[in-house]
């Protein structure tokens, strides 16, 4: 049996699109899968932050919060919280979802960026009054 030349030349480009399509998919999931491990094998600079990551984004962010309100308790001084934040690779700025001051550590992926966020509120001594932490995703 005879194909015709435009079926055969169909079946060879819709072959190699699918391939030109599956590639680029393959490598970016590879690549992020790559970037999980590495954050899980070898975790972040933070001592705040490490060992809080697990395989699930709501326990990793319990487990960041538990360490924030050992880390920093009530009435502890904001600057210390500030300085200590700083030194742990963390930057100043405003909360993605909370009102007040914050300190950020984003930790760029290939496909997400991982937010730790620190956010709280204090008195006009300057002492923590509360203090809470939080764990976001954003992907592209």
């Amino acid at each position: 049996m005879v194909v015709p030349a435009g079926k055969a030349m169909r079946k060879y480009v819709l072959g190699g699109l699918s391939v030109v399509i599956a590639l680029p998919i393959v490598a970016i999931a590879s690549l992020e899968a790559w970037d999980v491990w590495r954050r899980y094998r070898f975790e972040t600079d933070s001592p705040l932050a490490a060992g809080a990551y697990v395989s699930s984004y709501a326990i990793s962010s319990e487990n960041f919060r538990r360490r924030i309100r050992d880390a920093f308790p009530v009435g502890t001084p904001e600057p210390v919280v500030i300085d200590e934040l700083l030194r742990q690779g963390f930057a100043k700025g405003f909360g993605h979802l909370h009102a007040g001051p914050a300190m950020i550590l984003d930790r760029p992926g290939v496909v997400c960026t991982e937010f730790w966020e620190v956010f709280w509120t204090a008195n006009a001594l300057l002492k923590i009054q509360s203090i809470d932490g939080d764990l976001s995703t954003q992907c592209l």
